[in-house]
């Protein structure tokens, strides 16, 4: 796992804008926390993206063997809930080895009276 990539968090990223600025960021080299509470749709797009990029690495002008993939990381996160919040920041950080996020994109709705 690449240390020294940009990691970034997207709430609200299993669908519709979220997943784009994931993709976007994803696409630009970052590590990305996929945060949301849509556990079958984060996972089953992250693995679309990760046949993907396995795809466009065994191609013939793919990047060297000793740069490493950059991550897509899942992790169930209720915005509703702080210790959610935590628990997904504390885990995002600890799978990318870094301290400080570059990024936090909070693209997230939620239902119910106000």
């Amino acid at each position: 796992m690449a240390t020294s990539r940009l990691a970034c968090i997207v709430t609200g990223s299993a669908r519709g804008i979220g997943r784009q600025i994931a993709a976007h960021f994803f696409s630009k080299g970052y590590n990305v926390c996929v945060a949301d509470v849509d556990k079958k749709s984060a996972e089953a797009w992250i693995s679309e993206l990760q046949e993907k990029q396995k795809a466009g690495s065994n191609s013939a002008d793919s990047k060297s063997e000793s740069q490493p993939d950059n991550v897509l990381l899942f992790v169930e996160t209720d915005v509703s809930s702080e210790e959610s919040v935590k628990q997904c920041v504390s885990t995002a950080a600890s799978k990318f080895r870094r301290r400080v996020l570059q990024s936090q994109q909070h693209r997230c709705s939620l239902a119910g009276s106000t």
